[in-house]
């Protein structure tokens, strides 16, 4: 959470006054974080704070983070097993889902992010990632 505070107060501090600047609060941010990189065994933890109660947890006054960690305390999980920094060889948990992208396709565009190489748009050309395979006849239409 402190970091996301952070990170936001340095956003808001450099951005022009011109420009609108909306976020969560921090610890909306963490859950959030939580459930974009959760695995199966994220499911009964949610099930947990929906019987506890957490409900419209999008509206700040519904919002319990208190809840949300005893949620995954009660089910012997952690903000940090999920919101860690992961490798690029271990599988992914949404891996057995096929979206039609590479994984390698991923890797290379974390990689990619990290070093802040912009990907070209696939309008312009194609960057195989592997997504034209749902595309009728299978080609890049760029």
């Amino acid at each position: 959470i402190e970091e996301f505070e952070r990170k936001q107060k340095l956003l808001k501090k450099a951005l022009r006054k011109q420009i609108n600047y909306n976020y969560h609060e921090a610890d909306v941010s963490v859950i959030e974080g939580v459930f974009a990189r959760g695995d199966r065994a994220l499911g009964a933890a949610i099930e947990t704070a929906w019987r506890s109660g957490c409900r419209m947890d999008a509206w700040k006054e519904h919002f319990s983070y208190k809840a949300w960690i005893k949620a995954l305390e009660e089910n012997n999980l952690s903000i940090d097993r999920y919101v860690k920094a992961r490798d690029t060889v271990s599988p992914l948990p949404w891996g057995h889902i096929d979206c039609g992208v590479d994984t390698a396709y991923l890797v290379q565009e974390f990689q990619n992010a990290v070093i802040a190489q912009a990907t070209p748009d696939c309008r312009s050309a194609c960057s195989a990632c592997g997504a034209s395979t749902l595309l009728e006849g299978g080609v890049c239409n760029a």
